[in-house]
C-alpha cells in the first residue's frame, strides 16, 4: 500500500508544458509573389538544449525556434525574412543525457 502511494505521489508530480515555438508574420508553404532582395543563401542558424537523462525540467529546457531564425537571419547584414527555409527538430538520445536541437536553413532575403 505505501508503495502505491508513493508511486501515486509521483506521477500526479509531473505534468507536461506547452511552449510557443515562435512568432511568424508570414508563414507559407506555397510560393507568393512578394517584392525580395536577395542578401545571401545557404543562412544556417540552430538552438540547442542539453539535459541529464530522464530529467524533465521547465519550459526553458526546450530549445527555442526562434533564436535558431534569428540566429539564422544575422548572420547576412540587411536581411529581415528567409526564403526557402528549411526547419528540423533533432532528437539526441545517449545514456546519461540527451539533447534537443532546431537547425534553420534558408536565404536571407530583404523584403520591400
Amino acid at each position: 500500500m505505501r508503495l502505491a502511494t508513493i508511486v501515486l505521489a509521483v506521477f500526479a508530480a509531473t505534468g507536461c508544458v506547452n511552449t510557443l515555438l515562435g512568432d511568424f508574420s508570414i508563414l507559407s508553404t506555397d510560393n507568393i509573389p512578394l517584392n525580395l532582395e536577395p542578401i545571401g543563401k545557404n543562412a544556417e542558424g540552430s538552438d540547442c538544449i542539453t539535459r541529464p537523462f530522464l530529467f524533465n525540467g521547465p519550459a526553458q529546457m526546450i530549445p527555442s525556434l526562434q533564436k535558431a531564425l534569428n540566429e539564422a537571419l544575422d548572420s547576412f547584414d540587411g536581411g529581415n525574412a528567409l526564403a526557402n527555409v528549411s526547419i528540423r527538430l533533432v532528437y539526441e538520445e545517449y545514456l546519461l543525457w540527451s539533447r534537443r536541437c532546431y537547425y534553420v536553413e534558408g536565404d536571407v532575403v530583404q523584403l520591400k
